[in-house]
């Protein structure tokens, strides 16, 4: 019995154990004037006012004689960001300019304002349009420590229950 009372003291003193949330979001719906969608992710905190992560890429296109060139963009090439409130973030690399822009960033996403654009000097603009989709939650390391020493517990209460087999 006291092992079963170390393990849950063990266990409850896991719930209060701080852990830092993330949340990622996809932008594989933002469509790209003259060609393609833009693919790929970012990472913010929990409480969206950071960016932690991101891998965006923005393909190629064409428009006559206008030519815009296929970049990946990461969390290095971030030279601008407001969010939660009035959002935007732009990323700037090789000459390639990607700004989002939306009006309110919240958990679940948000919808691409036509202050958002693909630039690049030689090309010009082009819209992109669209939205930013949450992608499902991982639970947090502490949650699965939790969950883990729960069925723990459960397993080691049923190994210790000891039945007694009567034959009628």
């Amino acid at each position: 019995m006291n092992r079963v009372m170390v393990m849950a003291a063990v266990a409850v003193s896991m719930m209060g154990a701080p852990a830092m949330a993330t949340k990622t979001f996809s932008v594989d719906n933002v469509a790209v004037q003259y060609g393609g969608n833009l693919s790929g992710s970012f990472t913010t905190n929990d409480e969206l006012t950071a960016i932690l992560s991101l891998d965006i890429f923005a393909p190629s296109g064409v428009n006559g004689s206008w030519n815009w060139t296929a970049v990946n963009f990461t969390e290095a090439d971030l030279v601008h960001m407001q969010i939660p409130l009035n959002s935007d973030f732009r990323l700037v690399k090789d000459g390639h300019e990607l700004q989002l822009a939306f009006g309110l960033f919240t958990d679940a996403g948000a919808t691409l304002t036509s202050n958002s654009y693909d630039h690049t000097g030689a090309a010009g603009n082009r819209a992109l349009t669209g939205s930013i989709i949450a992608m499902a939650a991982v639970p947090e390391p502490a949650t699965w420590a939790l969950i883990i020493g729960g069925f723990g517990l459960v397993g080691g209460a049923m190994r210790r229950r000891s039945t007694k087999v009567q034959f009628a």
